[in-house]
Protein backbone atom coordinates (compact mmCIF):
# COMPACT_ATOMS: atom_id res chain seq x y z
CA UNK A 1 0.00 0.00 0.00
CA UNK A 2 2.82 2.41 0.92
CA UNK A 3 4.55 1.78 -2.41
CA UNK A 4 1.37 2.46 -4.39
CA UNK A 5 0.59 5.72 -2.61
CA UNK A 6 4.14 6.99 -2.50
CA UNK A 7 4.81 6.71 -6.22
CA UNK A 8 1.61 8.43 -7.24
CA UNK A 9 1.98 11.16 -4.65
CA UNK A 10 5.59 11.85 -5.57
CA UNK A 11 4.71 12.06 -9.25
CA UNK A 12 1.80 14.36 -8.58
CA UNK A 13 3.78 16.56 -6.21
CA UNK A 14 6.74 16.70 -8.58
CA UNK A 15 4.45 17.77 -11.40
CA UNK A 16 3.98 21.11 -9.67
CA UNK A 17 7.70 21.70 -9.24
CA UNK A 18 9.65 24.22 -11.34
CA UNK A 19 11.46 21.37 -13.09
CA UNK A 20 8.21 20.10 -14.59
CA UNK A 21 7.10 23.65 -15.41
CA UNK A 22 9.98 23.91 -17.87
CA UNK A 23 8.98 20.73 -19.71
CA UNK A 24 7.59 21.29 -23.18
CA UNK A 25 5.95 17.85 -23.31
CA UNK A 26 2.55 17.37 -21.75
CA UNK A 27 2.28 14.59 -19.18
CA UNK A 28 -0.71 12.30 -18.70
CA UNK A 29 -1.02 10.29 -15.50
CA UNK A 30 -3.20 7.40 -16.69
CA UNK A 31 -5.74 5.21 -14.92
CA UNK A 32 -5.04 6.26 -11.35
CA UNK A 33 -7.44 6.39 -8.43
CA UNK A 34 -7.62 10.20 -8.23
CA UNK A 35 -8.45 11.61 -4.81
CA UNK A 36 -9.02 15.40 -5.16
CA UNK A 37 -9.38 15.90 -1.37
CA UNK A 38 -11.47 19.03 -1.87
CA UNK A 39 -14.68 19.63 0.09
CA UNK A 40 -17.62 18.33 -1.92
CA UNK A 41 -15.45 16.43 -4.41
CA UNK A 42 -15.61 12.72 -5.04
CA UNK A 43 -12.87 10.21 -5.72
CA UNK A 44 -12.34 9.38 -9.39
CA UNK A 45 -11.32 5.76 -9.96
CA UNK A 46 -9.54 4.85 -13.22
CA UNK A 47 -9.03 8.49 -14.16
CA UNK A 48 -6.35 10.48 -15.96
CA UNK A 49 -4.67 13.79 -15.19
CA UNK A 50 -3.23 15.99 -17.93
CA UNK A 51 -0.32 18.17 -16.82
CA UNK A 52 0.56 21.03 -19.16
CA UNK A 53 3.43 23.40 -18.40
CA UNK A 54 3.67 22.13 -14.84
CA UNK A 55 -0.01 22.63 -14.02
CA UNK A 56 -3.00 20.34 -13.95
CA UNK A 57 -4.92 21.19 -17.11
CA UNK A 58 -7.59 18.49 -17.10
CA UNK A 59 -8.86 15.52 -15.11
CA UNK A 60 -11.05 12.89 -16.75
CA UNK A 61 -11.23 9.45 -18.27
CA UNK A 62 -9.46 8.36 -21.44
CA UNK A 63 -7.61 11.64 -22.03
CA UNK A 64 -5.66 11.69 -25.32
CA UNK A 65 -2.06 10.51 -24.95
CA UNK A 66 -0.59 11.05 -28.41
CA UNK A 67 2.62 13.08 -28.23
CA UNK A 68 2.51 13.15 -24.44
CA UNK A 69 4.64 11.51 -21.78
CA UNK A 70 2.59 8.82 -20.05
CA UNK A 71 2.84 7.78 -16.42
CA UNK A 72 0.97 4.54 -15.71
CA UNK A 73 -0.85 4.96 -12.40
CA UNK A 74 -2.95 1.81 -12.72
CA UNK A 75 -3.51 0.41 -9.23
CA UNK A 76 -2.12 3.55 -7.58
CA UNK A 77 -3.60 6.45 -5.64
CA UNK A 78 -3.04 9.96 -7.00
CA UNK A 79 -3.23 12.75 -4.42
CA UNK A 80 -2.57 16.49 -4.65
CA UNK A 81 0.78 16.99 -2.96
CA UNK A 82 2.97 14.99 -0.66
CA UNK A 83 1.77 13.01 2.36
CA UNK A 84 3.41 13.27 5.78
CA UNK A 85 2.36 10.13 7.62
CA UNK A 86 3.69 11.05 11.06
CA UNK A 87 3.74 14.54 12.56
CA UNK A 88 3.53 16.01 16.04
CA UNK A 89 2.49 19.54 15.16
CA UNK A 90 1.99 20.54 18.78
CA UNK A 91 5.77 20.45 19.35
CA UNK A 92 6.56 22.81 16.43
CA UNK A 93 7.31 25.71 18.76
CA UNK A 94 9.63 23.51 20.86
CA UNK A 95 12.23 23.02 18.15
CA UNK A 96 15.74 23.51 19.37
CA UNK A 97 14.76 22.66 22.95
CA UNK A 98 15.75 18.99 22.80
CA UNK A 99 19.44 19.54 23.48
CA UNK A 100 19.58 17.64 26.74
CA UNK A 101 22.37 15.46 27.99
CA UNK A 102 20.94 12.21 26.68
CA UNK A 103 19.28 13.66 23.57
CA UNK A 104 15.93 12.44 24.81
CA UNK A 105 12.75 13.85 23.35
CA UNK A 106 10.09 12.86 25.87
CA UNK A 107 11.54 14.29 29.09
CA UNK A 108 11.69 17.73 27.47
CA UNK A 109 8.40 17.59 25.52
CA UNK A 110 6.51 16.28 28.56
CA UNK A 111 7.87 19.04 30.78
CA UNK A 112 7.20 21.84 28.25
CA UNK A 113 3.88 20.33 27.15
CA UNK A 114 2.58 20.43 30.72
CA UNK A 115 3.04 24.22 30.67
CA UNK A 116 1.29 24.78 27.34
CA UNK A 117 -2.10 26.46 27.25
CA UNK A 118 -4.70 25.97 24.48
CA UNK A 119 -3.51 29.15 22.73
CA UNK A 120 0.04 27.74 22.72
CA UNK A 121 -1.24 24.53 21.16
CA UNK A 122 -3.06 26.53 18.49
CA UNK A 123 0.06 28.57 17.67
CA UNK A 124 2.25 25.47 17.43
CA UNK A 125 -0.20 23.49 15.31
CA UNK A 126 -1.04 26.39 13.02
CA UNK A 127 2.60 27.26 12.36
CA UNK A 128 3.43 23.58 11.88
CA UNK A 129 0.62 23.21 9.34
CA UNK A 130 1.78 26.31 7.45
CA UNK A 131 5.28 24.86 7.37
CA UNK A 132 3.97 21.58 5.94
CA UNK A 133 1.96 23.39 3.26
CA UNK A 134 4.91 25.55 2.27
CA UNK A 135 6.93 22.40 1.58
CA UNK A 136 4.25 20.79 -0.59
CA UNK A 137 2.67 18.55 2.03
CA UNK A 138 -1.10 18.62 1.70
CA UNK A 139 -2.04 15.58 3.80
CA UNK A 140 -0.73 14.85 7.28
CA UNK A 141 -1.27 12.19 9.90
CA UNK A 142 -0.84 14.22 13.06
CA UNK A 143 -0.29 12.60 16.44
CA UNK A 144 -1.63 15.10 18.93
CA UNK A 145 -0.81 13.68 22.33
CA UNK A 146 -0.92 16.73 24.61
CA UNK A 147 -4.61 16.89 25.39
CA UNK A 148 -5.00 17.99 29.01
CA UNK A 149 -8.72 18.76 28.76
CA UNK A 150 -11.42 19.69 26.23
CA UNK A 151 -9.94 23.16 25.65
CA UNK A 152 -6.60 21.62 24.60
CA UNK A 153 -8.35 19.43 22.04
CA UNK A 154 -10.13 22.26 20.23
CA UNK A 155 -7.02 23.73 18.51
CA UNK A 156 -6.08 20.28 17.19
Amino acid sequence: MKRLCLLAVMLTGAATSPLFAQQSTDIVIKNGYVMPLKPGSIDLPDSDILIRQGRIAEIGKNLPTEGRQIIDANGKFVLPGFVDTHSHLWVTTMRGQFRNQDGKFFPVSNKLGARMHPADIYTAMYSGAVELLSSGITTSGDFFDNIRGPEWGMPG
